[in-house]
């Protein structure tokens, strides 16, 4: 295990502890990376300080997969004396894992890009790209606590199992990042309802949330997506966009995202900030004249979006779109339009072949 190190890292969790805890932070990591279960506590350390050292740990580093954040503690007089981890393989177990995720096709996919370019924003692309293609959400994970299922939390399940629950997307897409040297890290909270995790990314010194997850047509709309459908909605997006549907419970502080420049959509040309049926029509030809199967426009506000959902498909304005994409490209027949609507994104998805 000496050779298996994330060669960058994004020790964001780490910055935010007390100097006393960043001491323990730092016993705790040795002893974990060299998977000694057993740590004598020689400084009076709390309950709460522990919780929060070892949730920094795995938040910082997705590359022990090895180690779920599970202790138990042994007490004197009251006072925490050891604390003991739980490690989810053997040793023998982590030797094999690396040398098989070292070894799996999407590790060297993405490595093999990442030498062809020196962009930070394709980088993040590139990554956010293959988890998806490469992974299904593994809803058998959320249906049984069997143990088998544990792989489905860290980057082992992604890399070889090429399954996993959002917290294993989320390290998948930290761990291939820090590695490029792009701060990332992971963050937790609950979207639908349910509990969740993505990430927080810097490029080009502006924060920015993605969620790998959600960018997934096994977990987004299962029933109506193709296999190679990939959503961008959660792409570098702002603060602003992430609350419309996801609410962050912060462990420490976190930057407000307000920068659009890297938005998936806004650096491609697909954000309107206004409505117009030849606008709609300019993006059904460009999606077509790029073999896309749908035409996906977001727009820059609610009431804009508003306008343009009520024209384009209560008015039928959307015919006249196609009419006017007819003269410039093969659309086919529009007799039957398919769209989505995502109210919370602000986008709209139209079918066009």
């Amino acid at each position: 295990m000496d050779n298996y190190i994330l060669e960058k890292a994004t020790y964001y969790y780490y910055d935010k502890l007390s100097a006393h805890e960043q001491n323990w932070y730092k016993v705790f990591l040795y002893n974990i990376l060299n998977m000694k279960n057993v740590v004598d506590v020689t400084e009076q350390l709390f309950t709460e300080q522990i919780q929060r050292i070892t949730r920094a740990i795995i938040n910082d580093r997705p590359d022990i997969f090895w180690y779920r954040g599970s202790y138990t503690m042994t007490t004197r007089d009251g006072i925490i004396v050891r604390v003991t981890f739980k490690f989810a393989y053997s040793l023998t177990e982590v030797r094999s894992i690396i040398h098989e995720i070292e070894g799996c096709s999407l590790y060297k996919e993405i490595n093999r890009y990442m030498l062809t370019t020196k962009s930070d924003l394709k980088k993040a692309l590139c990554v956010y790209e293959c988890i998806i293609k490469n992974t299904e959400y593994e809803y058998a994970r959320l249906l049984s606590s069997n143990s088998n299922y544990d792989y489905a939390y860290g980057i082992e399940g992604v890399l070889l199992k090429k399954r996993a629950v959002c917290t294993g997307y989320a390290k998948a897409f930290q761990y291939f990042s820090n590695k490029q040297n792009i701060f990332c890290t992971i963050v937790t909270g609950r979207a639908n309802g349910e509990r969740h995790a993505w990430n927080l990314i810097n490029l080009y010194g502006s924060y920015y949330y993605v969620d790998t997850t959600w960018g997934d047509p096994t977990f987004v709309n299962k029933s109506e997506k193709s296999d190679d459908y990939i959503s961008y909605d959660y792409f570098c997006i702002t603060t602003e966009e992430l609350r419309r549907s996801h609410h962050p419970v912060f462990d420490v502080e976190m930057p407000l995202c307000v920068d659009t420049k890297y938005n998936y959509y806004r650096y491609f040309g697909l954000v309107e900030d206004s409505y117009s049926i030849e606008s709609v029509a300019k993006h059904i030809i460009n999606a077509k004249k790029q073999r896309k199967k749908e035409a996906v426009i977001k727009y820059s506000s609610k009431g804009i979006y508003t306008i343009a959902v009520s024209r384009l498909f209560a008015n039928s304005e959307i015919f006249d779109a196609f009419k006017i994409a007819q003269k410039y490209c093969n659309i086919g027949d529009v007799n039957k339009i398919s769209y989505n609507a995502d109210d919370d994104a602000l986008i709209i998805e139209i079918k066009i072949c």
